[in-house]
């Protein structure tokens, strides 16, 4: 199995030390959040799967909204991959592209909090990584003859400022762990005409330990507005490494498109961007009836009364476009 670890690292040495020179500049104006929820947009991210002779790089995107438990939530999809090999002459060669529609999970936000459904597990477990809550909650895993339990967990929080704390969720050995994650650093990167708060966090037991990195932030997860995790993990989750005894995570960030198929964010561009061309098929056209009362959210996720013509919206689960 090949580790792109080390690759992304250094590609993200340099983001940290470059942000600490222009937050000063971005602050004063970067104070209104920007939603990870967007239906304008498509996450991939790269995923080794312990076992198989194969990688691969999936397409995510919001797909509707369900209630679960009173909230509205945001259902995750992967809706295309792109399955790999590799060459150790000439780097990765695509074996197979597939169109699918596989759950990845749901998301909801609150003020600035993102939060994730964790479904719990019979297993208590507390170590150095936190408390196990569970897995992500899947709905098409769930077992109908059983009575699953799962709940809401704060996944990111982008109110925070640097040296603050917050009690959130993270996934390490295929889990959902809960700790205090402690806000290293904060600055500010622009995504497409955005100015989007980043973050790099650490579990607060773990500081002392990463502190003993000679480069600066090597160890800590990168978070931003609008995307999630830009290191090990993707959109709805993000991955700690325990260096230097686990050398690799599981999934990794690597791009965010526009629904034309541009990149917009990359820490490396030219190596992790597929030219996929348009993304325009992948909006429902809303042909499935709706309730006329049921309720109407913007793309980000916020309840109107009415959209505008040629508004994206979404009501009963769907998208649909506004006459």
């Amino acid at each position: 199995m090949k580790n792109f670890t080390k690759k992304k690292r250094n590609s993200l040495f340099a983001l940290p030390l470059l942000s600490f020179l222009l937050v000063g500049v971005f602050s004063l104006s970067a104070e209104e959040y920007k939603s990870m929820i967007r239906y304008d947009r498509v996450w991939q991210c790269y995923s080794t799967l312990d076992g198989k002779d194969y990688d691969t790089y999936k397409c995510m995107r919001f797909d509707g909204t369900e209630e679960i438990n009173g909230k509205i939530y945001h259902r995750l999809v992967t809706f295309k991959k792109r399955i790999m090999d590799y060459d150790q002459e000439t780097g990765p060669i695509v074996k197979q592209i597939e169109d699918c529609l596989e759950h990845e999970g749901y998301l909801r936000e609150e003020d600035g909090k993102v939060f994730t459904l964790i479904e719990a597990t019979d297993n208590s477990l507390s170590d150095e990584w936190g408390i196990s809550r569970g897995v992500l909650y899947l709905p098409e895993t769930t077992d109908p003859g059983t009575n699953k339990v799962y709940s809401e967990y704060l996944l990111y929080d982008f109110n925070m400022e640097e040296n603050g704390s917050y009690e959130g969720i993270s996934f390490v050995t295929g889990g959902a762990w809960s700790n205090r994650f402690a806000v290293l650093n904060v600055s500010y990167v622009e995504i497409d005409g955005e100015e989007c708060k980043m973050m790099y966090v650490c579990p607060e037991d773990q500081l002392e330990y990463h502190e003993t990195y000679d480069t600066p932030y090597s160890s800590y997860q990168g978070i931003v507005e609008g995307i999630g995790a830009i290191g090990e993990g993707c959109l709805n989750y993000h991955e700690f490494i325990d260096w230097p005894t686990r050398l690799y995570a599981h999934n990794y960030f690597t791009c965010l498109y526009d629904m034309d198929g541009n990149v917009i964010y990359s820490d490396d561009p030219e190596y992790f961007g597929f030219d996929y061309g348009s993304f325009a098929s992948v909006k429902d056209t809303g042909e499935d009836t709706v309730e006329a009362d049921a309720p109407i959210y913007d793309i980000l996720g916020r309840r109107i009364a009415a959209p505008a013509p040629g508004q994206f919206y979404i009501q009963g689960g769907k998208k649909h476009i506004a006459k």
